[in-house]
Formats: structure tokens, C-alpha cells, sequence
């Protein structure tokens, strides 16, 4: 199953209470300046009292429905009822020597199993005799995670799919995944859902970018991001390493790195990284780097990577407690090692 996962962000109501300034008494009102400092003080005391009763009562309902809120989300719904191709959509197999696809349907979840809205899934192929990629106009997900896609009539034979899903503007990464389009009917319901994954923003120092686990990314440019997002945006998740959480994944690894927004790093300005070696692995040892080819990823000798594709960068030589890379990063969307 492609994992995925939305963040979702409860914000809570800052109550800013004022204080209350006393009179200064002078001359002969002594006692007017002791009665009164007295009951102003009994009046404020009562009256702070109220509001802080007030207050920390609203405080603790707040928070407490917001809890039981994320507590009480009950059960997820479990897959969905796909929906058959439209009516008036032929979806007769043509002439083709890999597969044909007219159509095709699935479904975005989060990590606790519960429909993703607003999600897009986008299927990018690659055709019998075409050495590029094409990448289809998107399906949008609707209140129970569904996506449906039609794939145009001169795209329909084949070879390889590959799907991209993502939340836009959201601090969540965007997943890759092969698919196997064959079929018998000229259309396809896919049998597992997309699973998204959240990212923490990072803390920027210059052009060090560091995240809530240890791991720190060197060099960042405001430059290299996508057109419309801005550093601070810069998030990254550290996940498992299991092959069978992953679809792009043909063996375990120690960890994978989930980043958004995702963007390729211009050659000769790879990214140098630093990961915490929480593994214990032994110092002066080496491991092997990977990344996850994207929308856009080029390698440092100007070798594009195919979307979905993990690949081999590089090496990292572990010292002490972190693990500091030997290959700069060569774009930003998903990093692993092992």
C-alpha cells in the first residue's frame, strides 16, 4: 500500500488578561487610602478570580474538545465503493500493444485510514516508441477520497503509469507510485489507496535548514523553490524504513525522509545533509543515499530520474552521532539510506 497522510492543525485562542493600576493615596486620606486600597484590592482580587475561573475554564473546554475532538474521530470508513466509468465515455480496447487504458479510478487516505479531500492525483505515462514521459491532467479527490481520471484517446496504449499525489499548498509531501495499467476492460479500479504523509517545517540559519530530528540540509537557495512557495515552507518527516510501506521501495532501509514542497536542485549546487545516526551504526562507517525521482530530479552528472524511481546518489560516512553525506542531495522530495 502507498502510504499518505494529512496534518491536521487544531489552533487555539491566546487570552491576553489585562491588570488593573491602583489609586496613589496623599495627605490626610489615610484611612481613605486604606479603605479604598482595600477594596479595590478585595474587588480586583474577586474580579481577577472571575476571570481566571473564566478564562482557565474556557481554556480547558476548549482544549478538552479539541482532544476528544482528534480522540473521538471514530472508526475510519475502509475503502470506498468505486464508481464505474462514465456512461458515455467508450472504453473498447483499441489497437495497442501494451495495455489500454480509458480510465481509471481510486482513493486518498490519511495515515489513520480517513478520506483525504481535495488531494490530486495525477497519472503520468509513458507510451510504446515515446522515450518522454506525459502527465495527465489531474482527478480531484471528493469527500470520501475518490479520484477518477480519463485518460485522452491518443494516450490510451500503455507501457508504464506512474502516479503523483499530492495536497497543493500543503505541508504534506507529494507521493510516487507505479502502477500496472493492464487490464481487460479498457478501465481500472486500483485495489489500494494513496496514503499521504505530513512534514514539519524546518528552522532556518542562513542556508541551514534544520528539522525537529537532527537532520539538517546545507546550501538551501531561495532561489531553487517552485514558483509561489517561499522557504519557510521548507517541511520534512522522518519515516520507517519498511519495503512494504512503500511502494517505491525494492528492499528495507534504514529510514526515508519525506519533504515538501518538492523541487530539483540545480547541478553543481547539490545540497550537502547531515543525519542523526540514530541506528548505531559504527563510526567511520559508510551507507548508501537515495532519492526518489519526481516531477524533476537531475543527478549530478545531468541524468534525469524518472518519476518514482529510487535511485543511488551517493554515499554518507557516519561520525559520532550523525551521519554527514559524502554526495550532495541532488533534488529535494524524498531521501533515504541504508
Amino acid at each position: 500500500m502507498m502510504k499518505t497522510r494529512i496534518l491536521v492543525l487544531i489552533a487555539g485562542a491566546l487570552l491576553v488578561m489585562g491588570t488593573a493600576c491602583g489609586d496613589d493615596s496623599t495627605g490626610g486620606g489615610g484611612n481613605n487610602g486604606a479603605n479604598n486600597g482595600a477594596n479595590n484590592g478585595g474587588n480586583n482580587g474577586g474580579n481577577n478570580g472571575g476571570n481566571n475561573g473564566g478564562n482557565n475554564g474556557g481554556n480547558n473546554g476548549g482544549n478538552n474538545g479539541g482532544n476528544n475532538g482528534d480522540n473521538n474521530r471514530g472508526t475510519p470508513p475502509g475503502d470506498p465503493v468505486l464508481p464505474e466509468p462514465p456512461g458515455d465515455l467508450d472504453t473498447t480496447p483499441g489497437q495497442c500493444n501494451s495495455a489500454w487504458l480509458a480510465w481509471v479510478t481510486g482513493w486518498v487516505v490519511d495515515a489513520e485510514g480517513f478520506p483525504v479531500e481535495g488531494a490530486k492525483a495525477q497519472l503520468c505515462v509513458r507510451q510504446a516508441g515515446v522515450d518522454t514521459v506525459i502527465c495527465l491532467r489531474p482527478g480531484d479527490t471528493d469527500d470520501k477520497g475518490v479520484f477518477t481520471v480519463t485518460v485522452p484517446e491518443n494516450n490510451r496504449c500503455i507501457v508504464e503509469g506512474t502516479f503523483r499525489v499530492l495536497v497543493p499548498n500543503a505541508d504534506s509531501s507529494t507521493s510516487y507510485c507505479h502502477f500496472d495499467p493492464s487490464n481487460d476492460a479498457g478501465f481500472k479500479k486500483l485495489s489500494t489507496s494513496f496514503e499521504l504523509h505530513d512534514t514539519t517545517r524546518g528552522t532556518a540559519a542562513g542556508a541551514d535548514y534544520m528539522f525537529d530530528d537532527g537532520l539538517v540540509i546545507s546550501g538551501v537557495s531561495a532561489d531553487h523553490f517552485p514558483i509561489g512557495t517561499e522557504p519557510e515552507t521548507f517541511a520534512a518527516t522522518r519515516l520507517g524504513g519498511s519495503a512494504a510501506d512503500f511502494c517505491f521501495l525494492d528492499g528495507d532501509v534504514a529510514a526515508v525522509y519525506a519533504f515538501s514542497p518538492e523541487f530539483d536542485v540545480p547541478v553543481g549546487e547539490e545540497y550537502a545533509v547531515t543525519i542523526p545516526n540514530d541506528s548505531g551504526l559504527a563510526d567511520g562507517s559508510s551507507v548508501d543515499l537515495y532519492v526518489l525521482g519526481g516531477l524533476t530530479c537531475t543527478l549530478s552528472d545531468g541524468t534525469h530520474v524518472e518519476e518514482g524511481k529510487w535511485v543511488n546518489f551517493g554515499t554518507g560516512t557516519v561520525s559520532g552521532d550523525s551521519i554527514t553525506s559524502d554526495d550532495g542531495v541532488p533534488c529535494i522530495g524524498w531521501l533515504g539510506y541504508k
